[in-house]
C-alpha cells in the first residue's frame, strides 16, 4: 500500500475506471518515496481479475505480490565496466518479451527500475518501443531523476510525480501499518524527510540508526580534519562504488542533512532541526550562512556527479576540497 501522494493515486483510478491507462509511465521522485511500490500497484491493477482493480486478493494480485507472476518483469540497474547501468541487452530483452503474448495474465508489465541509467544504446532502443508499443503491454520506468532521461522517451510516457511524505503520515502510518509505538513513529518520521520506505526499513532493522550514527560522526570530525584525512576518507568513500553505490549516496543525503541542521541552528530555528541527537561540530558553528548553504549545495552536485557516472574519488575529492573548516597538513581528524 502507498502511503501519501494520493492525488497520483486517483488520477491512475480514474484512467483505470475509464479504460484508459496508457502504456507507459514514468515515475520520478527521491529515493524510498514509493516508485516501486506504485509500480507494483499498477502491475496488480492491470493484471487484476476483480471488478475494483488492484484487489489484492485474487490469485494475479497475489503472485505479483510474491515476484512470482510470469507476466511481470523487473530491469534492475546492472554494474557494466564499473558504472551502473541498464544494457542494450536488456532492452532488446524486454523488447523480446514484450513481442510474446501475456502467459498467464491480461497485460505484460515491465519495470524498468532506475530508467536514468540507461546506456544511450538501450535508451535509444527503449524509444522505439515506446513509440509503437505492442498490444497488452504496460511500461512503467521508474527514477530519482527525470532530467536525466532523453526528452524523447520522457515526452512518450505518463509522468507521475510523487512527492515527499508529510511528516504526520509518515508517523501514523508507521504506528497503524507497521506497529511501531508513537514516541519512535515521530523520530523515524523527522529522520525520514519525507521518504517513507527508509522509515519502514530503519524500523525493521535498527543496524541502519547505528550505521547513520557512525556516519554522522565521521563527517562531525571531518570539519577539522586534515586534507590528507580528508583526502583519505574520499579514497575510502570511492571504494564503494560500484558493489556499494546506494551506500555512497546514504552518505551524501546524510552529510546534506547534517549541514542543514547546522544551518537552522545558525538562524535560530531549532524547532525545525531533523536530528537533535546528532554530534555537533565547533567548525560548523563558526561558519556564516551562506558558508552553510554552499557547502550543502556542494554535496548536492556532488551526488549529482555521481549519478553522471563521474570518477568517484575525483568528485569526492572536490568535495572535501570545498567542505568548511580549516584543514591543515596534519593534526587530528577523522578515524
Amino acid at each position: 500500500m502507498l502511503v501519501g501522494n494520493e492525488s497520483v493515486l486517483r488520477l491512475l483510478e480514474r484512467a483505470l475506471a475509464q479504460g484508459r491507462l496508457s502504456h507507459s509511465y514514468l515515475l520520478s521522485g527521491p529515493a524510498h518515496v514509493g516508485k516501486g511500490t506504485l509500480a507494483m500497484i499498477m502491475a496488480r491493477a492491470a493484471n487484476c481479475q476483480d471488478d475494483a482493480p488492484p484487489c489484492g486478493s485474487c490469485v494475479p494480485c497475489q503472485r505479483i505480490q510474491a515476484g512470482r507472476h510470469a507476466d511481470v518483469v523487473v530491469l534492475a540497474v546492472e554494474e557494466e565496466a564499473g558504472h551502473k547501468a541498464i544494457s542494450i541487452d536488456a532492452v532488446r530483452d524486454l523488447q523480446h518479451q514484450a513481442s510474446l503474448k501475456p502467459y498467464e495474465g491480461a497485460c505484460r508489465v515491465f519495470i524498468i527500475d532506475g530508467a536514468e541509467f540507461l546506456t544511450e544504446p538501450a535508451a535509444n532502443a527503449l524509444l522505439k518501443t515506446l513509440e509503437e508499443p505492442p498490444p497488452q503491454v504496460l511500461i512503467i520506468l521508474t527514477t530519482v531523476n527525470a532530467d536525466a532521461l532523453l526528452s524523447t522517451i520522457r515526452s512518450r510516457c505518463q509522468e507521475l510525480n510523487l512527492r515527499r511524505v508529510a511528516e504526520a503520515t509518515v508517523a501514523e502510518a508507521l504506528e497503524s501499518r507497521w506497529g511501531a509505538d508513537a514516541d519512535e513513529a515521530r523520530r523515524l518520521a523527522r529522520l525520514a524527510q519525507g521518504c517513507v520506505g527508509w522509515a519502514v526499513r530503519t524500523l525493521e532493522d535498527p543496524a541502519v540508526l547505528e550505521t547513520r550514527a557512525r556516519r554522522l560522526e565521521r563527517l562531525a570530525a571531518l570539519a577539522s580534519a586534515s586534507l590528507e584525512e580528508r583526502f583519505s576518507y574520499a579514497a575510502e568513500l570511492a571504494a564503494l562504488v560500484p558493489q556499494q553505490r546506494t551506500a555512497l549516496r546514504e552518505t551524501l543525503d546524510l552529510w546534506a542533512g547534517w549541514w542543514r541542521d547546522a544551518l537552522v541552528r545558525e538562524a535560530g530555528r531549532p524547532e525545525l532541526i531533523l536530528d537533535a541527537d546528532a554530534p555537533a561540530s565547533d567548525a560548523s558553528g563558526r561558519m556564516s550562512r551562506g558558508e552553510l548553504v554552499a557547502t550543502i549545495r556542494a554535496i548536492h552536485r556532488t551526488a549529482e556527479l555521481l549519478d553522471m557516472n563521474v570518477n568517484p574519488r575525483l568528485a569526492l575529492e572536490g568535495l572535501m576540497l570545498t567542505l568548511p573548516g580549516q584543514p591543515q597538513s596534519g593534526g587530528k581528524g577523522a578515524r
